[in-house]
């Protein structure tokens, strides 16, 4: 009943999350913070269920301090968004890793295309990637389009009694562009 009670209450949770940022009412309360110790939070948080599902679940990084500009409880939103999907699409055997690395300008632009950062309207002192990859079944590229759509569910989910609402990857993409980002 108390599993059932969370489930229904984080659901219930996204879709007012989802209607605020429909009607422009979802706002960013940022605060300056340490994303390296708030990730090792969430990544601890999720080691039992790694365990539990003898995954192998690793945190990486290129640094150990890494003081960012974040609404902390929409970034756990997304990340657990994040690794909640991983999870459930990874089975006994296969990885799940959290990736944090750091860029410059520079480096921003040698690493990723023209056209993915060309909003970035501010230049920053620095910026952070964040990564969240699984060795699971992956995504058909026919797909791929549409994972951020509201209630969109991939068309293997059902055949694998795999459970999901279709919200978690819309409202991640919401907070996503809160923060200035792109995933």
């Amino acid at each position: 009943v108390h599993n059932n009670t969370q489930r229904l209450l984080l659901l219930v949770n996204q879709l007012l999350d989802l209607r605020k940022n429909q009607t422009g009412n979802l706002q960013l309360r940022v605060s300056n913070e340490d994303l390296y110790l708030f990730m090792q939070e969430i990544y601890i948080a999720f080691n039992q269920i790694a365990d539990n599902n003898r995954i192998t679940f690793n945190l990486l990084s290129d640094s150990t301090q890494l003081d960012a500009w974040f609404d902390r409880s929409l970034m756990e939103k997304v990340v657990f968004n994040l690794l909640s999907n991983a999870f459930k699409h990874t089975v006994p055997g296969d990885s799940v890793t959290i990736l944090i690395k750091t860029y410059s300008q520079e480096q921003l632009e040698e690493n990723f295309k023209k056209e993915q950062i060309e909003n970035f309207t501010e230049l920053a002192s620095g910026y952070i990637y964040i990564s969240v990859e699984d060795t699971g079944k992956g995504i058909p590229d026919v797909e791929k389009k549409y994972i951020f759509s509201p209630f969109y569910q991939g068309s293997t989910e059902e055949v694998e009694n795999v459970s999901g609402t279709g919200i978690g990857l819309s409202l991640v993409l919401s907070v996503i562009k809160l923060h200035k980002g792109i995933i």
